[in-house]
């Protein structure tokens, strides 16, 4: 490749890190972090779910699930309550007041987000949602990879 490599990865650095704190700084001015705002995110696209899809569509692990529920909870923007299916396991979702909460919240990010997206072609949009998918599948095939060969050396080193 032609290109140098590294000052593309970098600018990708700039920009995901850019992205981050733009929607950190978003949630921050309603009295939210970023993960309790997206949090909030998947319970409105969700008529109730599990703290562990939660956790899964963020990516992030249980325990911090379970914190930003909490605090959640504290604020009366959901609620966790038995199952239907199950009763051992707990079921979260919004509240009334999270619900407008989030109404205002997200609409309002929802609204900006969509006129920025609407300054690209539906092929420019199609091939940076195509083009991050393959380089967040890429990377993580590459970590995957690197994992088994230091599982592979720690094996030989027990030998």
């Amino acid at each position: 490749m032609s290109c140098d490599i590294a000052q593309f990865i970098d600018r990708w650095y700039r920009d995901w890190f850019r992205n981050e704190r733009m929607y950190d700084e978003w949630a921050r001015r309603h009295g939210l972090n970023y993960t309790e705002m997206f949090a909030l995110y998947v319970l409105n696209a969700t008529d109730g779910c599990t703290p562990k899809y939660v956790a899964e569509f963020l990516s992030v692990s249980k325990q911090t699930i379970n914190g930003v529920l909490d605090r959640l909870e504290r604020r009366q923007l959901i609620e966790r309550i038995p199952s239907a299916v199950d009763r051992r396991s707990r079921v979260v979702r919004l509240t009334g007041e999270g619900a407008q909460r989030v109404k205002m919240l997200l609409g309002e990010l929802a609204q900006m987000e969509k006129r920025a997206f609407s300054r690209f072609t539906d092929v420019e949009i199609a091939n940076m949602i195509e083009l991050n998918s393959k380089l967040t599948d890429y990377i993580v095939q590459e970590m995957q990879q690197k994992n088994e060969e230091r599982q592979d050396q720690k094996y030989k080193e027990v030998l």
